[in-house]
């Protein structure tokens, strides 16, 4: 029982964090305490610094576009509505997590990570358009997801900047990634 207790724990001060981060860039530990209803020691005793706890407010970010991702791929939806839902989220996924814009710097080890896990079901997706001819073909995995993730960067920050509204930049995005993608025609 003290796992889950832990575990539970873990997710209050991950969430409170995102939110109150969210509003108030500057918030102290103690603050993030106080906004997860634990005390200080707790929040100490799973995310020793600051840093630690940013880290893993990225990985919760993956992981919730991950599984909005599952759900998209779930559908069956023809590839280019399933990569314009694909950008639409990702972008939504952004905002909501807008505070780790600025911190992308912390977690570059781990973005990396993010392109090549196995466990991705956005690599998974496009590994399957590949392997089927949906996506242009002539790129690798590494290269498309390298690609979609400094593209999906850009995106959110234009949002988070005001240069772009949410729609705009989801539309946009949806279109160069699909563009990006289209299996090139022969001869072209």
């Amino acid at each position: 029982m003290p796992r889950q207790d832990a575990m539970r724990n873990r997710e209050a001060v991950i969430e409170a964090a995102m939110k109150l981060l969210g509003e108030e860039p500057g918030a102290s530990m103690q603050e993030i305490a106080d906004r997860s209803g634990l005390g200080r020691s707790t929040v100490y005793r799973h995310f020793p610094n600051r840093e630690a706890l940013i880290t893993a407010m990225y990985f919760h970010a993956v992981e919730d576009s991950w599984r909005r991702a599952e759900v998209i791929f779930a559908r069956g939806l023809p590839v280019t509505d399933a990569l314009r839902e694909l950008c639409d989220m990702i972008v939504e996924v952004g905002i909501r997590n807008r505070f780790l814009l600025g911190h992308l710097a912390t977690a570059a080890d781990e973005m990396r990570q993010t392109r090549t896990a196995t466990e991705s079901p956005i690599r998974a997706y496009l590994i399957g358009c590949l392997e089927r001819g949906e996506i242009r073909t002539d790129m690798t995995i590494e290269w498309i997801m390298n690609v979609y993730q400094t593209l999906s960067m850009a995106a959110m920050q234009e949002v988070a900047i005001g240069r772009h509204d949410v729609a705009d930049t989801q539309r946009m995005l949806g279109e160069t990634i699909v563009g990006f993608l289209q299996p090139k025609t022969p001869g072209a």
